[in-house]
């Protein structure tokens, strides 16, 4: 699923100008998690989602996600393509919006499979007692981790005042998600331990948008749907995510 958090508070990437008494232990409450939005900004940040695919260099030109008025003019700053880790994507800005935005490409080759696949279990962070996350996610985050932070870094200190938006389907909304401090998933299933993170937006297949999940799991979204039922289009048609 396509994994959006708005990330506000910059000390995420400038942690070591803060005093360690002033830092708070919840994740959660570092960054401005969705509650709910629109439509239109769901679709506007699956365009984003969709150009990390396609963006293999540093310019804005993509046939398809690049052309949409609403990520048109975007600016990319730094591309990597770490495929053996599995952890492709891009750093761009847009002025306009005064937007950064992170986006991470989703699973293409078998290198992202075998990401896919690791099941196991890593404690992380470590500021959250008790807190786990997908061994092969975080193997991925960790590859580029510290470029990527160093990049956003540097992109805060021009432009303090802009918001920072992370985005990426399938393998990439779990870096997207990791990346913001935040968790993901369906697959692996709730039976491994894994639990989804606030907020889901759902597609139901009767038309229309929901929202759910913003306290825990819920089973009103996609949990309503037997396992049986779903099918590789409910992965990858999102509205906005044609790349």
């Amino acid at each position: 699923m396509a994994s959006l958090v708005e990330e506000k508070v910059r000390q995420m990437y400038l942690d070591e100008l803060i005093p360690r008494d002033t830092k708070r232990d919840n994740l959660v409450k570092r960054g401005q998690v969705l509650t709910t939005t629109t439509q239109a900004t769901l679709e506007k940040y699956a365009h984003y989602a969709g150009a990390a695919y396609v963006v293999t260099s540093k310019a804005w030109d993509c046939a398809i996600s690049c052309q949409y008025a609403d990520t048109a003019g975007t600016v990319v700053y730094h591309q990597w393509a770490d495929t053996v880790d599995a952890n492709v994507g891009y750093l761009a800005y847009k002025e306009n919006t005064k937007e950064i935005i992170i986006g991470f490409r989703g699973s293409q080759t078998l290198f992202d499979w075998i990401t896919n696949a690791d099941f196991g279990k890593d404690s992380w962070p470590s500021s959250v007692s008790g807190s786990e996350v997908h061994s092969g996610f975080l193997d991925a985050h960790n590859a580029q981790a510290s470029t990527i932070q160093s990049k956003i870094a540097e992109l805060v200190a021009k432009y303090p005042t802009f918001n920072i938006v992370f985005v990426g389907h399938s393998l990439g909304g779990a870096l997207a998600a990791i990346g913001a401090a935040d968790l993901a998933p369906r697959v692996p299933p709730q039976g491994f331990g894994y639990a989804h993170h606030s907020q889901e937006a759902w597609y139901p297949s009767s038309g229309g948008l929901k929202f759910c999940g913003a306290n825990g799991e819920s089973s009103g979204c996609i949990n309503s749907v037997s396992i049986f039922s779903l099918s590789t289009a409910d992965h990858s048609d999102y509205p906005g995510l044609a790349h």
